[in-house]
């Protein structure tokens, strides 16, 4: 069964929040207003989707990972494993690749900020990174902007 919107944004902001807790750090979402979205009842989508992190996301990722495979979509880890390094634009630009060659559907890219992960990103022919906090820029950046990476 398919879950709605708001109920998705919910369950993605607790593993975030719980990521956080782990590392003894709080984090604190807005409250926004959202359309009303619904999935066709019954109807479920597999995305496959490329992530990657460098060392400071590495534990969010892993959550990610773990929560996409619950969904049922298929998940391609382009980062680096807990103790590893790695620098972020490379990382964003494996992810990118994945995704401008139609090997996955989307991408996610995690780091520090986001920002630079966009910007590396972006220089993928094909690639519309965007760096969003929240549910409400980050449905516009795939709504408005047709964004298929998001960090």
């Amino acid at each position: 069964m398919t879950e709605g919107t708001e109920e998705f944004a919910k369950r993605i902001e607790r593993v975030v929040e719980k990521t956080f807790e782990a590392e003894g750090e709080t984090v604190h979402f807005q409250t926004v207003r959202t359309p009303d979205e619904r999935l066709p009842t019954g109807e479920r989508v597999q995305l496959k989707v490329a992530i990657g992190s460098d060392h400071r996301g590495v534990i969010l990722k892993k959550r990610l990972v773990e929560y996409l495979a619950e969904l049922g979509h298929l998940v391609v880890d382009c980062g680096i494993e807990e103790g590893q390094t790695g620098d972020y634009p490379d990382i964003a630009l494996r992810v990118a690749e994945k995704v401008a060659r139609k090997v996955c559907d989307f991408g996610i890219v995690i780091d520090a900020v986001g920002v630079g992960s966009a910007i590396a990103a972006n220089k993928v022919k094909g690639i519309r990174a965007a760096t969003c906090y929240d549910v409400e820029s980050a449905r516009s950046s795939r709504l408005h902007n047709d964004a298929n990476v998001l960090s």
